[in-house]
């Protein structure tokens, strides 16, 4: 599957907007978290209360 992010329908946010569609209909069983910013640290967050297990790398 194939999650572009929509920079000029939705802007700064398409990054994290993307992400969550990610999440959300891509339905993953697992999301491994590399050393990033917030946009990482928010999906990882997100995938959580979705019920995805989540490995954090440091």
């Amino acid at each position: 599957m194939v999650f572009p992010a929509d920079w000029k329908g939705e802007g700064r946010h398409a990054a994290l907007i993307r992400n969550e569609r990610m999440l959300r209909d891509g339905k993953p069983d697992l999301v491994v978290g590399f050393p990033g910013g917030g946009g990482t640290w928010y999906t990882c967050s997100l995938a959580e209360k979705l019920g995805v297990t989540v490995i954090r790398l440091a």
